[in-house]
């Protein structure tokens, strides 16, 4: 099976992205349809994969996160503390993220010839991105909270595990 997302090599792809941020254009379902469609019309692959970002989840429960250039992904509130778990919402998809769905109806309602796949980061991966603050190689606050105040770490997984599945 071949399957491929959006990316670098695809110059159609790299003309949108010097228009439009990440964000833009998964915000926006025709334009989210078009990049998902990329891979599937140039490449004849087998599926194709919901054009998103694995942060997507994160604004819509309160966290104010930004994708910084050379960078990636920065939290401007990480989570520190059990109350800092309170504060987060638990997401609902027509709510929060209608335009995930609406991108969804649209490539189903386009007669999509090939399978559609949808993703999101793994618990543990936005859970470190959150409380780190931002991309980290040593993980120090995330093993920190983990051994060090098991509590708000059980709270956060509980909580955020039911918020991304």
């Amino acid at each position: 099976m071949v399957y491929a997302t959006a990316g670098r090599s695809q110059p159609e792809y790299r003309k949108l992205k010097e228009k439009y941020s990440l964000f833009d254009i998964t915000h926006q379902p025709e334009l989210c349809a078009y990049v998902t469609h990329l891979p599937v019309d140039n490449y004849h692959t087998d599926a194709a994969i919901l054009y998103k970002d694995i942060m997507t989840p994160l604004k819509p429960i309160g966290v104010d996160v930004e994708i910084k250039s050379g960078i990636g992904p920065v939290i401007h509130n990480p989570i520190k503390t059990i109350q800092d778990v309170e504060k987060l919402s638990q997401i609902d998809p027509e709510r929060d993220v209608p335009y995930v769905l609406d991108t969804i109806k649209l490539l189903t309602e386009e007669k999509l010839n090939v399978p559609l796949i949808g993703f999101t980061g793994a618990p543990f991966t936005l859970a470190s991105y959150m409380i780190e603050g931002g991309p980290s190689k040593n993980y120090n606050f995330t093993k920190a909270m983990m051994y060090r105040d098991e509590a708000t770490w059980f709270c956060f997984n509980e909580s955020f595990s039911r918020c991304i599945c």
